[in-house]
């Protein structure tokens, strides 16, 4: 919790402070009654309009007077507290990821769970779902000489996620498992399900899970400048931060990640009768094209460009 805090001391904000600002935001334009948000990060109502007071002369929160009762006052974020909020946001997430977090984890007193890394096997057997499930859902099939080069394409491609440092890897990072939990603080406050699939592996995968969320639409500009932000926070934490590398890191994951997904989706439909997922699929296709753009994926874009029907419409 202590690179936590400085990540967020860079932003000249306390703990309570960005509790503050995050409950103002939740509540939206309107903002949120400053009586309630006294209530909802635990604090006495003197603190909090002090709070309030020295927030407003930062610029970061506007104060509302209710029409009605011109004693209520609405607290809500300015543009220049999203920005702030935003930016705080990534710096927890980078602090995060430059920690070094273990690999085993105490379930209960005397029973310890140690997360299995996520190793080239695990790699190759979920980019081998594109092949054995989504190219027969297209009507598409590849030879063994085409099957082998795919998979040896993979094996060189994924040498530098094997050799990135391990960190927590949640590999289903995205919005569906995410929970607001207001009464906690700080990165607490971001709830997890969906976790029992953890391994140990490159920071970049979750990052990539997120960014490139399968069900929500994240354009394009919005994922590079997230992804900029965190490579910058990332920087400022660890002057050896090379940020080259996890760009190629991060496309590499998100590639992978596509393809299992593709291959998992149209098993879902196919073998388990649930056609639901099917809507991602285009979404999905086009975050694939996105992450073998990068020139480091050249040769696996070759082969996908040859081998992999376009897909059109579901």
């Amino acid at each position: 919790m202590i690179q936590i805090n400085r990540s967020l001391a860079q932003h000249d904000l306390s703990p309570i402070q960005y509790h503050l600002l995050l409950e103002a935001g939740a509540a939206g334009t309107e903002g949120c009654v400053q009586g309630d948000l006294a209530e909802l990060i635990q604090a006495p109502e003197a603190r909090v309009s002090l709070m309030v007071h020295e927030l407003n002369a930062r610029g970061l929160v506007r104060t509302l007077r209710s029409a009605p009762d011109r004693r209520m006052v609405r607290v809500g974020l300015t543009e220049a507290g999203c920005r702030v909020v935003e930016a705080a946001l990534h710096a927890q997430r980078a602090a995060l990821h430059g920690m070094a977090l273990p690999d085993v984890l105490p379930v209960e007193p005397g029973v310890d769970y140690r997360l299995p890394r996520y190793d080239l096997d695990a790699f190759l057997i979920e980019v081998e779902l594109l092949i054995d499930w989504y190219l027969p859902f297209l009507d598409a099939r590849v030879s063994d000489t085409k099957r082998d080069a795919y998979v040896t394409l993979w094996r060189d491609t994924l040498e530098p996620a094997l050799a990135a440092p391990a960190t927590w890897v949640l590999r289903d990072f995205h919005s569906p498992n995410l929970l607001w939990l207001p009464e906690r603080e700080g990165v607490a406050r971001i709830g997890l399900i969906d976790f029992q699939d953890a391994v140990m592996g490159p920071a970049a995968y979750d990052l990539a899970s997120l960014l490139q969320d399968a069900r929500v639409d994240v354009p394009e500009f919005m994922e590079i400048a997230l992804l900029t932000r965190y490579a910058r926070a990332r920087l400022k934490a660890d002057a050896k931060f090379n940020a080259p590398a996890f760009a190629q890191l991060y496309a590499t994951m998100a590639a992978q990640r596509a393809s299992k997904i593709l291959g998992i989706f149209a098993r879902l439909d196919r073998r388990d009768g649930k056609p639901q997922y099917l809507r991602h699929m285009p979404r999905v296709w086009a975050y694939l094209h996105r992450a073998l753009a990068h020139p480091a994926l050249a040769p696996l874009a070759a082969w996908y460009r040859v081998n992999v029907p376009a897909l059109k419409t579901i």
